[in-house]
């Protein structure tokens, strides 16, 4: 009974399935809604991003929810103004390699996105939008296999560290849990960021 209670409780943050990666914008500068909307629409004539794009969604309307929404087939991005002002990649399906090579797969597909984002709204009159490389922030949604538990925060940490390696190489980068107490996840710190436009 002892073993079957040990095994119950094991951690294995590979079964992972949906997590969210969220880079934020620097302080001062506003971003509307509409140009954001404006930006998803071309994105999907174009097939600017990586994925099978789908659809635009405002939810600017609702206070608590992302106000826009790019829908694709294994993933969502999200413009996100309601607690930092930010850009979320959202992952909706399970793929192949670790949860670490997941989190690095998912963190070039959002620096590639963001970097577009840049280049997008480089002729805005207040500028081009100032993504911060130094701090990024992983979500998990999937209660069945990441509750919110310490052990599963520790386990979170070492497999983000363990990504921040493959993405940063040997740069220093430092790992909490969120202080936020609702949600399941990490907020990794890159004092040394490199500029996103060398990460693409």
């Amino acid at each position: 009974m002892a073993q079957a209670a040990h095994v119950a409780h094991a951690i294995d943050v590979d079964a992972i399935e949906r997590f969210s990666l969220k880079l934020f914008i620097a302080e001062g500068r506003a971003v509307r809604p509409r140009e954001i909307i404006d930006i998803f629409h071309e994105w999907i004539r174009e097939r600017a991003v990586p994925g099978l794009l789908i659809d635009v969604a405002d939810y600017g309307h609702l206070p608590e929810s992302p106000n826009v929404l790019l829908v694709a087939h294994e993933a969502n991005y999200i413009f996100d103004c309601h607690r930092r002002a930010g850009f979320a990649y959202t992952i909706k399906r399970k793929t192949p390699g670790s949860f670490a090579d997941r989190i690095a797969d998912a963190a070039s597909t959002l620096f590639f996105a963001a970097r577009r984002l840049q280049q997008d709204t480089a002729d805005d009159p207040d500028g081009a939008i100032p993504f911060q490389v130094d701090r990024i922030e992983l979500v998990v949604n999937d209660q069945l296999h990441a509750p919110k538990t310490a052990g599963v925060e520790r386990a979170l940490q070492g497999a983000v560290e363990q990504a921040a390696r493959l993405i940063f190489g040997e740069t220093r980068v430092e790992s909490a849990p969120l202080a936020d107490g609702g949600r399941t996840g990490v907020t990794l710190r890159i004092p040394n960021a490199p500029a996103l436009e060398t990460l693409v």
